[in-house]
C-alpha cells in the first residue's frame, strides 16, 4: 500500500497480506476476510508509518454517512414547508388584494 502526497511523491509504504478464509481479523500485517464480503479496514497515517487500527465487516463509511443523513427529522422539514406555503399564500393574498383596490379606485 502506498500513500502519496498532492505531488506525486511516496509519503509511506506498508506491505501486508490479504488472507481470504472463514474468519474476519487483524493480525499485524494480516488481513483475513471472508470471500465475497465487504469491509472497511481504518488505517492511520504518521509521519512516514502506516499502522492498521481496525477491520470490521460491511461498509461502515456508508453507514455512518447515512445515518447521518437520515437524521434530519421530517417533521422539521413538514414545518418548513408549512411557513414557506404560509409567506407565499399571504404574499400572494396582500397582493392581488392591493389589486383589487386598485381597479375600485380608477
Amino acid at each position: 500500500m502506498y500513500v502519496k502526497d498532492p505531488k506525486g511523491d511516496t509519503v509511506a509504504t506498508k506491505e501486508f497480506e490479504l488472507a481470504v478464509g472463514d474468519t474476519v481479523s487483524l493480525a499485524g500485517n494480516q488481513v483475513s476476510v471472508k470471500a465475497g464480503g465487504t469491509y472497511t479496514l481504518s488505517i492511520q497515517l504518521e509521519d512516514d508509518r502506516l499502522d492498521f487500527l481496525s477491520l470490521e465487516e460491511g461498509d461502515t463509511r456508508n453507514v455512518q454517512l447515512s445515518k447521518a443523513r437520515n437524521g434530519m427529522n421530517p417533521f422539521f422539514w413538514v414545518v418548513i414547508a408549512a411557513l414557506f406555503l404560509g409567506v407565499c399564500g399571504s404574499g400572494a393574498w396582500v397582493y392581488l388584494k392591493g389589486k383589487k383596490s386598485n381597479k375600485k379606485n380608477r
